[in-house]
């Protein structure tokens, strides 16, 4: 299986050394050969040159440029890499069709079902708390009820109910987070940028790096990225990455990151800053949640009968998106809670 390389610690330097990708860590020199590597993740402040970046492409891995955060900004990917004309030419069209209706649907369905499924699944654990999470988990499918019921010809018509009922469905699954993640971590308000806590902190990490792999799947199927349906256009933001993530977030992302703060594997001593100009996660405090993340992503879930690893689930979804956009197949299938 292929690596994802993450470099994101400023003053580290990436060299190329016989097929080998080279860099000082701790102390000592590690080294990866190019043929081991599917992706390198690189944040400002790392130096490479123009030979590096070249091999890197040449060998199909893709490099993607991310902030301190995590979040993509820009990538760089072999040249024959994605799909036909016709892929993206039907994934334009779809947006003024009820194709659009449907995948913006679809990917909020299984965002607040899986809000739901996590809540219930944590109540298992915590007697003292579990009437709350359960009752909470009943009231966020009473709202994937209501979004089940939502309908329109076109995305543009329906799509700020939608986001008004996931707005709806976020909140009160992060206001019964704060019973279970302790409360020097965590205010039980989501907030991004910046993020004012620990757990907000982690969870927009975790987050980012789900990010990154749903645009990788999404640019290998032979979409456009910045094309969405849920995420309004906007430059630079790479909205059907964002749209497909909604999916898997909260297994891939929330559900390892609210285990690592209950298990006090992670504590202040992996943050940096302060509420006021934004809490951040140090080199350490990423290591924790990265390693945390790619488990979450190499874990086998039932799907449609099978079970697929979890970064293949995204994959094979990303091509479900395709199939559908072209009319060669008649639904893009509800992702159902994973366990």
């Amino acid at each position: 299986m292929k690596k994802v390389l993450i470099v994101d610690t400023p003053g580290i330097g990436l060299r190329l050394s016989s097929e080998r990708i080279s860099f000082l860590k701790g102390g000592r020199v590690e080294e990866i050969p190019l043929k081991d590597l599917e992706e390198v993740r690189i944040s400002r402040g790392v130096s490479l040159t123009s030979d590096v970046l070249l091999s890197l492409v040449s060998h199909g891995v893709i490099v993607t440029f991310i902030d301190e955060r995590g979040t993509p900004e820009g990538l760089l990917i072999v040249p024959t890499s994605g799909g036909t004309v016709k892929t993206r030419r039907e994934q334009i069209r779809s947006y003024e069709d009820r194709r659009g209706v449907l995948l913006a649907k679809r990917f909020v369905e299984s965002a607040t079902l899986s809000r739901s499924w996590l809540l219930k699944r944590l109540a298992r654990h915590r007697p003292e708390v579990s009437e709350k999470l359960k009752k909470v988990a009943g009231l966020i499918e009473e709202i994937y009820h209501e979004i089940e019921e939502l309908d329109g010809e076109k995305i543009d018509e329906m799509r700020q109910d939608l986001l008004a009922l996931e707005g709806r469905a976020s909140s009160k699954y992060f206001e019964a987070l704060s019973s279970v993640v302790p409360q020097e971590f965590f205010s039980g308000i989501r907030t991004r940028r910046p993020p004012r806590d620990p757990f907000n902190a982690a969870i927009s990490y975790a987050n980012s790096m789900v990010y990154s792999e749903t645009l990788k799947c999404v640019v290998f199927s032979g979409l456009d990225p910045f094309a969405g349906f849920l995420h309004v256009d906007r430059p630079g933001r790479f909205s059907l990455a964002l749209d497909l993530a909604e999916e898997f977030v909260i297994y891939v992302s929330h559900r390892p990151v609210i285990n690592l703060f209950s298990r006090h594997s992670i504590g202040l001593e992996h943050f940096r800053g302060s509420p006021e100009q934004g809490v951040y996660l140090n080199y350490e405090g990423k290591r924790k949640v990265s390693r945390a993340v790619t488990t979450s992503l190499l874990k086998s879930v039932p799907y449609q009968g099978k079970r697929w690893r979890v970064r293949d689930l995204i994959l094979l979804r990303a091509r479900g998106i395709v199939s559908f956009v072209r009319r060669e197949s008649e639904i893009y299938p509800l992702l159902v809670p994973w366990e």
